[in-house]
């Protein structure tokens, strides 16, 4: 496992080296918003969810690009309250990371990002006078594509894994699409 994750970040370095020197564009901010849905894996299979419309979430951004290939992103994330058969949550976060792309062509960019989430989660437990909250920050990763409809309108799909630091060593996966405005 961790000579896959060298080879693989060895070859991500190289090609963000490569990419770096051959960037052209000039730094730019952006603002967007975007839809998805989520599920939970946890380490008890009692707990799991799938995707479903049950489980969505809402997402804004601003970022800013440096160049084609680096820039950084802020993003608020508000998931659908999460039910299963006894427990209902709320849950809300905020992410900072670090991005990076790979222009293919003046309209397509595949964009890797890793950064770090704080969230918070209010909990209640169904039928009983159980309550509670919890809260953490925990590392993630993600990849996308960008599709570049006009020069400051884009279209985004994306992918990102949470590992979160709890217990029952939950994974937090997202699928979104979002609509981004450049400026």
């Amino acid at each position: 496992m961790i000579k896959r994750m060298t080879t693989i970040a060895s070859f991500g370095i190289l090609s963000l080296t490569a990419s770096i020197a051959t960037a052209e564009s000039d730094p730019h901010g952006y603002i967007g918003a975007g839809y998805g849905q989520y599920k939970f894996k946890f380490e008890d299979d009692t707990n799991n969810q799938d995707f479903s419309d049950k489980n969505d979430l809402g997402k804004v951004f601003l970022g800013v690009q440096a160049n084609d290939v680096i820039g950084a992103e802020l993003t608020y994330l508000a998931f659908s309250d999460a039910e299963d058969n006894a427990i209902k949550s709320d849950i809300k976060g905020v992410s900072a990371a670090i991005t990076a792309g790979i222009p293919i062509g003046d309209r397509l960019a595949i964009r890797a990002r890793g950064g770090w989430l704080m969230w918070e989660a209010d909990y209640k437990v169904n039928n009983l006078p159980l309550e509670g909250s919890a809260d953490g920050d925990d590392f993630f990763v993600g990849a996308g594509v960008e599709l570049g409809l006009t020069e400051s309108f884009d279209i985004r799909v994306d992918y990102d894994r949470y590992e979160l630091d709890e217990d029952i060593d939950p994974e937090l996966d997202i699928v979104s699409v979002s609509a981004q405005l450049a400026f």
